[in-house]
């Protein structure tokens, strides 16, 4: 077995990956580029970098059974050792095979009135940001509005246009593919073009 590199320097590789999840948060849409780490065989740099940045032996994390990746969970263990969950109401974070088309949003905690931040924030790893398929983004961090195309599962674009839960509940969305990332926080709506 391989065991996947984290950042070549973890201190500024995580501080580097963190201002870049915060850009992408706070501009919903924007792809931005993280910083130097491989992907695994079937994980992509850019969901390597953020569950690198985000998880920690404290962040329950669900990982989807698909990704039957024994370099991934090396790796992980390694660098910051997240409780690995089962129950997706369980997970804090996710990582979601959006390669594989099969995603359901809804089994995720989506917070309470009293501590909306304890809702869970998916990670879908997808083939490519760009297709045909336009989706449109409005709200805050985003000036009049702004157009995507991510090769997203149909459950997943379904629970983003549809947004089942009043704010402040719900859940936020980083989608990576190759060493980049968008993503879509539970403030944004979301429209097809």
């Amino acid at each position: 077995m391989t065991v996947a590199h984290g950042f070549s320097d973890s201190v500024i590789g995580t501080q580097h990956c963190f201002r870049r999840v915060a850009v992408a948060m706070s501009e919903p849409g924007t792809r931005v580029q993280v910083p130097d780490v491989a992907g695994t065989n079937t994980v992509s740099a850019a969901a390597s970098a953020v569950l690198l940045t985000l998880t920690s032996h404290d962040t329950p994390l669900f990982i989807d059974p698909s990704f039957d990746d024994d370099a991934l969970i090396q790796l992980l263990k390694l660098h910051t050792n997240p409780p690995l969950v089962t129950n997706p109401q369980e997970a804090q974070f996710a990582l979601l095979n959006g390669r594989e088309g099969v995603c359901d949003p809804s089994a995720f905690f989506c917070g309470t009135d009293e501590a909306p931040e304890r809702s869970a924030t998916l990670i879908v790893d997808v083939e490519q940001l760009t297709s045909f398929h336009e989706l449109m983004l409005t709200g805050p961090g985003i000036s009049t509005y702004r157009v995507i195309s991510p090769v997203l599962p149909l459950a997943l674009e379904g629970y983003l246009c549809s947004r089942p839960h009043a704010f402040p509940l719900g859940i936020d969305v980083i989608v990576t593919s190759g060493d980049e990332l968008i993503a879509i926080p539970r403030t944004t709506q979301v429209e097809e073009c």
